[in-house]
């Protein structure tokens, strides 16, 4: 339902971003590359553990969070918005779930690097 609901912001919000509104969301892909950064190194110091450290793995998530978060506020739709919303707290389980088993915090930085270039785009598809 996630998926939908963002597939459906995507649409609206296209033609509505701003080059203010891709340079907030350039911010929040510098910020999640710097705590991507920020695990691995926590993942070389300790090796062992296979997870980064709670503060940073909990920093980057909320970052993922605010950007599909700005994405949908962006589509100007106050009931899609709420739907989102509503589905958004399964999405950071399912998120929190998978990355604690197998972190991968640059990979997640890149992804949304690739979500970005796409709404930069134009291209309502590929977005």
């Amino acid at each position: 339902m996630g998926a939908e609901l963002e597939a459906y912001a995507a649409r609206r919000a296209v033609p509505r971003l701003t080059a203010g509104d891709f340079a907030h969301l350039e911010q929040i892909i510098a910020e999640m590359a710097a705590a991507a950064d920020e695990a691995c190194h926590e993942l070389r110091e300790a090796p062992a553990a296979r997870t980064p450290h709670e503060t940073s793995f909990a920093h980057s998530v909320e970052l993922n969070v605010a950007f599909h978060r700005f994405l949908v506020e962006r589509a100007g739709h106050k009931l899609l918005l709420r739907s989102w919303l509503l589905t958004n707290p399964l999405n950071w389980r399912f998120v929190t779930y998978t990355r604690t088993l197998n972190p991968d915090p640059v990979e997640a930085v890149e992804r949304h690097r690739e979500v970005l270039n796409a709404y930069r785009s134009g291209d309502v598809a590929q977005a």
